[in-house]
This record gives C-alpha cells, sequence and structure tokens, in this order.
C-alpha cells in the first residue's frame, strides 16, 4: 500500500553527482541561431508529452552543447516542463543519442539507481496526483510556470527498490502493447486512407473498368470485374460503373451525382460552452467534447472532457448519439 511506503522528495533520490536537478540555460545563452542541420538534439516542449522523448529535434552543435553542458541530459533522465504545458514528464531514451541538451523551458532530474527507478519515477509524476501538485504549486504571475525549488521539494511514496522495479515493468509492459496497437492503428488508418483516396477521389477502380470495357465491349459486367478488379469481392466491383460522365467538377463515375453536406445531414448544430457550475439557467450537467479530445477519441480513447452544465432546451438538440 502506498499508505506504508515512506514519504520523500525529488530532491532526496536525486544522484549525488553535480547537476543532477538542474533547469535550462539562461535565455540569452540559447537561442534559434545556435541550430544547426546536426549535432546534439534539443529537448523543447514539442519532444515532451510521452514516455520518451521524441519527434522532431532541433539540434546544436557539439561545441555548443558542450558550452552548455551542465544542461545536459542523458539516458534515464527525467525530463519536466517548466514554462509551457506544465505538467509534461517524459524520460531520455538510450540509443539513438548519447546526451541532449535542455531548451529553456525544461529541467531534469538524474536520480540515484541505488533508490530510485527512473521509469517507476516516471509513471509517479505522470500520475493524476502529482499531476494536480504541478497545478496546484504552479506560480501564475505572468504565464503559468514552476521551478526547480518547486519540483525539488515535490512530495511522493517512494516503495522498496525492488518494488519499484516490479511496478515500472508491469506498468512498461502494458504501455509497450499501447504503443504496439498504436502504431498498428496507425498503419491500418493509413491504409484506409490510400483505398478511399484510390476509390473516392482517383476512381481507380472505374477507370480500370473503362479500360476493360474499351478493349471488351461485349463483354459482360461480371468478366469486365474479374478483369479489371481480380482482388475486389465480386457484389463490390459491381458497385462501380465502367464510365464516366461530365459534372460541374469534371468526370465522375456514370451513376454518381453532386451533392453538397447539408443535402445529407438531417441537423449540423455547433456546441454549447455552458459553464462550470450549475446555475438557475445551466441545470443539465454533461460531458464536452472539446477539440483537444478528438485525437484520443480517434485513437479509441475517451479524452479528458470536462464536466458542463447546459440549459435542459439545449440537451436533446447538442447531445451525441452513435454515427454522429
Amino acid at each position: 500500500m502506498a499508505s506504508e511506503w515512506p514519504m520523500c522528495t525529488a530532491g532526496e533520490i536525486a544522484a549525488s553527482t553535480r547537476n543532477a536537478l538542474v533547469g535550462g540555460p539562461f535565455g540569452s545563452n540559447l537561442v534559434s541561431a545556435d541550430y544547426v542541420e546536426f549535432g546534439v538534439p534539443v529537448i523543447r516542449g514539442q519532444n515532451m508529452g510521452s514516455r520518451w522523448v521524441s519527434g522532431d529535434f532541433a539540434f546544436v552543435s557539439e561545441k555548443k552543447a558542450l558550452s552548455l553542458q551542465s544542461n545536459l541530459a542523458r539516458s534515464g533522465d527525467i525530463v519536466f516542463t517548466q514554462r509551457g504545458t506544465l505538467g509534461q514528464v517524459s524520460l531520455v531514451p538510450s540509443g539513438k543519442f548519447d546526451k541532449y541538451l535542455l531548451s529553456q523551458s525544461q529541467m531534469k532530474l538524474t536520480p540515484d539507481k541505488h533508490r530510485a527507478d527512473s521509469l517507476f519515477l516516471y509513471y509517479v509524476f505522470s500520475s493524476e496526483e502529482q499531476q494536480d501538485y504541478v497545478r496546484q504549486h504552479a506560480i501564475q504571475t505572468g504565464v503559468p510556470h514552476t521551478n526547480l525549488g518547486i519540483l525539488r521539494d515535490t512530495p511522493f511514496f517512494l516503495p522498496p527498490l525492488e518494488e519499484q522495479h516490479a511496478i515500472a515493468h508491469i506498468l512498461g509492459t502494458l504501455d509497450d502493447k499501447i504503443e504496439l496497437n498504436r502504431r498498428m492503428n496507425e498503419t491500418l488508418e493509413a491504409m484506409a486512407r490510400a483505398l478511399f483516396q484510390s476509390w473516392f477521389v482517383d476512381f481507380d477502380p472505374v477507370r480500370a473498368k473503362a479500360a476493360v470495357r474499351r478493349e471488351h465491349p461485349r463483354w459482360t459486367d461480371a468478366e469486365v470485374c474479374r478483369a479489371a478488379l481480380p482482388t475486389l469481392a465480386r457484389e463490390i466491383a459491381a458497385l462501380f460503373p465502367d464510365s464516366f460522365e461530365n459534372s460541374a467538377l469534371g468526370n465522375i463515375p456514370r451513376g454518381w451525382s453532386l451533392g453538397i453536406l447539408d443535402e445529407f445531414a438531417e441537423h449540423v448544430l455547433g456546441g454549447d460552452w455552458g459553464g462550470d457550475e450549475m446555475t438557475a439557467s445551466n441545470t443539465v450537467r454533461v460531458r464536452c467534447i472539446r477539440g483537444a479530445d478528438i485525437p484520443d477519441l480517434q485513437r479509441g480513447g475517451v479524452g479528458k472532457m470536462p464536466d458542463r452544465y447546459i440549459k435542459r432546451s439545449s440537451a436533446g438538440k447538442r447531445t451525441l448519439n452513435d454515427g454522429d
């Protein structure tokens, strides 16, 4: 149980080496003019947000990185966003690069390997409890931000190292499976987009049938389908015509027609942002889908849709149903 584990702070489990808990360089020490095409990657906000720092990196030269060596991060270090999207935390991976440079908006913790498991700490600082702690202790002056002092004093429960390894292994294995599924879904989505492009934008099946029909005008539709689209099921191949006709948008498959979205929609409505709290007019509690939730919904998740209160008269109109 977490309550049986001792409480410690991030500063207490930092390695005893120099710069184990450090922020990015001072603003004028790292500017966009320092970026080069290749070299030492710079960890910026866009490289955060997942288990490992990743994505498209900016780079600085080895010489520039050496001049800022106190701000370097290496495999096993944990990186935190200090300014920007607070709460972001990622691990520095091993492999492609042996070192990374922090941007001005990041901080890093090098944990004492005899006391703390890096992957376990990643899950600790990614937890909802720690995310709440970051939000509650953010400095609200100007752009909300945090600092090394707040990170150093951040408390959390720390189980024995052997238990940390076990917890990290289980959660890491689950994340590996989730990542594999995500990549498979991305591949399937790319295939679906390519198929849609081929069928309904480039009209490749129609072009193939039209070519066969021109060569064999007396063939039956079934014969044309077998010759032109041998890999498609017969009933699907038969849905595509074998010629084109003119339209306002150019040639389209014969028998197809042009339309506008409104002709095929029962109704199209915007959302109702409602209010954070119940009022005399906003009495119905709902979950509100925001633009930020759409990527999660596309991946089969539920996003972080907030609870809102809207008018009863709006509830029926704006409720989402299967197929919307």
